[in-house]
Formats: structure tokens, sequence, C-alpha cells
């Protein structure tokens, strides 16, 4: 994919009050401004020319989704095949090429305005694969952003935006999320209020006699793989999530032993192993608790060992991708404070779906595992 991407505003009368994003400033980096008259007015939003394909895959994607042909996309972050970015959206029709930057602005805006990177960050890529190896198949992300998805469908914060981007909107919305069936990934904001909602959400989705809010319908198999941090108030969580009738298997990976990818990664031109975004180490031992009914438990049948030797061990290998300058949380602190502000650490997650915005792990590739929502957006 080319670095050096032309300037894809145009400046004429028409771009009075319009979008601008253009290349030609950083390599492998495009501007995304607000112009007046044609010319782009400070403070520019930055995307990566990377994550801009991939957000217009998500969006070329949805638009399928809405005419009846969806096509087949097993994740959206294998985008290096894909034409250079610059180049598709100037071949946009004039109105969804207008639709589309005003909704990267907004997107990009409304997260830079958020704050707290470290609330961003992602499972990375190679343990969702080793979690779908093990045999929890594709799965959906209950909190995650366009962002830092990992598949074309998703929960997050700000359906108002992100839903012509993927996103079904809220995990805690009854409407936007009620499963009937379905294998899914939980990696919240490490906050411990919304980690108590989302467990007792999941609580009540497993329910044996737990019906879909839309009819009677009883839920069929549902599978929920839990990533959440294992420190003050986070223990206290786990405990109490630990102690459910209906926890399969349980995991803990130190944090001396594994990395997430950074939530700044859509800014930032990847250079990081195995694909991935560029990665930070953890900064607190990680949980890894799998919820299923009845149903689920035997669809999906995976135990402690098995999610250890796969899940928890992609965790652990995804520790070498640190870039040796970033290999310490005080060094990443050192490097990024003042770009971009982290939560506790570093990693403090802020926005995940639902209530807040981070990767988790995602349905929607190939052969969906999940027929999670009754009434699909239109």
């Amino acid at each position: 994919m080319p670095n050096g991407s032309p300037d894809v505003g145009k400046k004429n009368a028409e771009n009075v009050g319009a979008i601008d994003i253009s290349g030609s400033r950083q390599p492998g980096i495009f501007d995304v401004s607000f112009s007046v008259d044609g010319k782009p007015k400070r403070p520019y939003l930055t995307v990566s020319s990377s994550h801009l394909a991939k957000l217009l895959l998500l969006w070329k994607l949805r638009k399928e989704h809405e005419g009846g042909n969806a096509s087949v996309a097993p994740t959206v972050t294998d985008t290096e095949e894909l034409p250079d970015p610059a180049e598709v959206i100037a071949a946009l029709p004039e109105q969804e090429r207008k639709l589309f930057k005003d909704t990267l602005y907004c997107c990009l805006a409304r997260y830079q305005g958020l704050g707290g990177a470290g609330y961003q960050c992602a499972v990375p890529g190679t343990a969702f694969e080793a979690a779908a190896a093990c045999g929890l198949g594709t799965t959906m992300e209950c909190f995650a952003s366009p962002l830092n998805c990992r598949y074309r469908r998703f929960c997050s914060a700000f359906p108002d935006i992100e839903a012509d981007l993927g996103s079904v909107g809220s995990f805690f919305d009854d409407t936007a999320f009620d499963p009937i069936e379905g294998s899914f990934e939980a990696n919240p904001p490490f906050i411990p209020e919304i980690m108590i909602a989302m467990g007792r959400k999941i609580e009540r989705l497993l329910r044996a006699d737990a019906r879909s809010t839309h009819d009677t319908q009883f839920r069929g198999a549902l599978s929920f793989l839990v990533v959440v941090p294992h420190w003050g108030a986070g223990a206290s969580f786990c405990r109490t999530l630990e102690s459910s009738r209906h926890v399969r298997a349980v995991a803990r990976v130190p944090a001396s032993e594994h990395a997430f990818c950074d939530g700044a990664q859509h800014t930032r031109v990847t250079t990081g192993g195995a694909g991935d975004p560029e990665m930070r180490p953890s900064s607190w031992d990680t949980a890894v608790v799998l919820l299923q009914n009845d149903a689920g438990a035997k669809r999906w049948p995976v135990d402690s060992e098995m999610l250890e030797e796969a899940f928890c061990e992609a965790l652990r290998k995804s520790k070498g991708d640190v870039p040796a300058r970033l290999g310490t949380i005080e060094a990443c602190e050192r490097t990024w404070r003042g770009k971009s502000r982290g939560g506790r650490g570093g990693r403090g997650r802020g926005s995940r779906g639902g209530g807040g915005d981070r990767g988790g792990g995602g349905n929607i590739g190939g052969r969906s595992e999940s027929r999670a929502f009754k009434k699909p957006r239109t």
C-alpha cells in the first residue's frame, strides 16, 4: 500500500465546512481535518493508511449487507492487499464520499475526545485465531470499535456513528444485542461498574429459562469468553464471575508474560510482529473465564487446559512482538505520554462497545457461528 498518498479533498466552493483527508504530511499517515473554503484547519486528526483501508472495507461490507449481498470476510485486519485508500475514497460517488468522510471524522473525533488510549487496548489477533482453533469458533466482539475490531460485526459504544462501519449497537442495549445463540468474546472497559453490569447481563442470557426479549423463543447454545484484569476491584469481580454455575474454564496470565495491541494503534504505522499493530506490555495479570450454558458447553467443549494451551499461550507469545523501546510500562508512558494518555498505567480501557469500546472477540466471517440478532439493523 503506497505510503505517500495524494490529497483526496477537493478544494472548491463546495468544500465550505467539508472534511479534508490528506496523506501528504507523514508517510503512511492521513490527516483528517475540518476545512473551510478548502483550507484544512488544525488540529488534525490522524489515521494510519492501513486503518483507513480497514474502515473503507467495513464501510463496503456494511453497504453490501444492506443490499443483501454480504461477502465473506473472516477478518477486517488483513488490509495489505487492499487498494490505496486515497484512490478508493476518490472513486466513491460524490454523496457517498461525503458521508464516509463525515463518518470518519466523527469517529476519530469521538475517540480523540474520549481520550485514554489505554482504554482501547485490544486482544492480539493471534489470540482470536487461537480461540477459534481450540474449539470456540469464530466469535463476535461484545466490546470493540471500528478502529480496533477484529471482525466485521461488533458491539460498540457509539452506534450513532459506527453503525455504518459494522456496529450492531451497545452490548447493554437488549434491542441491539439479544443473542439467540452464538459464541462471543467480551473484553470490556476495565471499570468495575461496567464489568459488573456485563457479568449480570451474561448471567441473565445464560440462564436455563432465558428467553429472547423479542418473543418467547428459548435461547440456544451460548458461549462467552471473558477477558478482564485481575487487580483490585477487578480481582473481586473475577472471584464473583468464577463462582458462576456457568463457568466451564478458567485461566490466568501474569502481567509480565503477555501484551496487548496498543489503544492508539490507528494513529501509527504498523511495525509490530505477526501483522498486529504496535504492541504494549500488560499492566496487570489478566483473567480469562469461559462461561456457557449447557447447550453451549456441548457445542463448544473447551476446558481450562485447552484454554491455557491455546488462547493464553497466544497472549504470551504476543509479548515477543513488543518493540524493544517499549518493553516496559514505564517506557510506554515515557514514549506516549502527552500523545495519547491511557487509563491506569496505560491500559485502562474506557470505551469498548456497550459501555466502552475496545476489541473483544468477533463473529461474522466465513462460516458465522452466531445467529445473534433477532432484528438485524436495516
